[in-house]
């Protein structure tokens, strides 16, 4: 059982934004949607797992580096999550805030602490723990690559940088300058249309074959948007992509398992045994449009990011000199699970869900 505090645990850490410097800038997690990766796109969430909103003024978040503490007021609904960034450009939104203690990357340790109970949360090797308060319960978070997070999953374990699909299923319509095309029907040098209007060339398309067995359901399993479920007849059909494929929706770049709500967007179990997901790389990182959705190109995590597609000796064939993609951070805030989602987007999909699945106004 997760380490809480009246029902509040530390749900994911974010030690290292930074994946990797790159041309221009640096390649990894833009937490605040600023259009620039920064070491102080760091953060720590904390997720309320009880039925009841929690009171947190004045509860702390700690580590060698300096303290964090919730200002007079602060709640935690039930079952929703709060973010503590390092630096968050403009204002942070509902659920968020800044002021997180600079987190040591070669090894840390936070502790959170209500005034009379600490837990922790120990990550890359630890650190130094002398900066955790004697007799304080401590979880492992494990070592947490560059550009990547430690989260928790629904039964409490602890996932650390694992190779999660960020793709298309099969079948998917993608816009081109020659019309709408099946993702699998794509080729490499393509044109496609993205969202601010300018084509872009498809420098590779890999393909991930997944079998049933052994597969993390919640992890891998599709998420099915049905049609008319984001607003404004969109998207156009139903559309299935991975739960970590991001789309553009009401201003947040939404992993698309973090807008389930089990009537209008559903995860679901495919029917045969083994499926596919294609993604697709540009020259030019983008937002892309599949069913009409702007949904964003694949781009590496690191230089594994490749490894886990069928065809990845394909990739070293066409570019032997290695990787020249154009990576263009996007400006917009990135949502990575439901506790994170803005409770105002949350609430007007349901309002939605109950125009494309009528059914569920009835049953209401």
């Amino acid at each position: 059982m997760a380490l809480n505090i009246q029902g509040i645990v530390i749900n994911e850490i974010l030690a290292n934004p930074v994946e990797e410097k790159i041309k221009g800038g640096n390649k990894g997690f833009d937490t605040d949607g600023s259009g620039k990766v920064r070491g102080r796109d760091e953060f720590v969430e904390l997720a309320n797992t009880t039925g009841s909103d929690i009171d947190v003024s004045g509860w702390t978040i700690s580590n060698g580096s300096g303290e964090f503490t919730f200002p007079e007021g602060t709640t935690i609904a039930a079952g929703e999550a709060v973010t503590i960034v390092g630096n968050y450009k403009g204002t942070p939104p509902a659920g968020f805030f800044e002021g997180l203690p600079k987190l040591r990357n070669n090894g840390d340790a936070v502790v959170l602490s209500d005034g009379s109970k600490n837990i922790g949360a120990v990550f890359n090797g630890g650190g130094n723990l002398k900066d955790v308060p004697d007799g304080t319960a401590v979880e492992d978070f494990g070592n947490i690559p560059r550009g990547q997070s430690a989260q928790r999953s629904d039964d409490g374990d602890i996932t650390v940088g694992e190779p999660n699909p960020e793709c298309f299923l099969t079948g998917t319509l993608v816009q081109t300058a020659d019309g709408e095309k099946r993702v699998e029907d794509l080729q490499i040098g393509d044109l496609v249309q993205t969202l601010g209007g300018q084509p872009e060339r498809i420098k590779w398309i890999g393909c991930q074959t997944l079998g049933q067995e052994g597969l993390h359901p919640f992890r891998a399993y599709p998420v099915q948007i049905k049609a008319g479920a984001l607003g404004n007849q969109l998207p156009a059909r139903d559309l299935y992509v991975s739960p970590d494929h991001a789309i553009l929706v009401e201003g947040v770049l939404a992993n698309a398992g973090a807008l389930i709500n089990g009537t209008s967007i559903v995860q679901i179990k495919p029917e045969a045994e083994t499926f596919n997901y294609y993604h697709i790389e540009l020259e030019r990182h983008a937002l892309l449009l599949a069913e009409g959705v702007p949904a964003e190109s694949f781009i590496p995590q690191n230089v594994e990011g490749r490894d886990k597609f069928d065809n990845v000796e394909e990739f070293a064939a066409l570019y032997p000199e290695g990787d020249a993609l154009s990576y263009m951070p996007m400006s917009f805030p990135r949502v990575s699970s439901q506790r994170q989602l803005p409770r105002s987007i949350a609430q007007h999909l349901e309002q939605i869900a109950l125009e494309v699945c009528p059914q569920v106004a009835q049953v209401a």
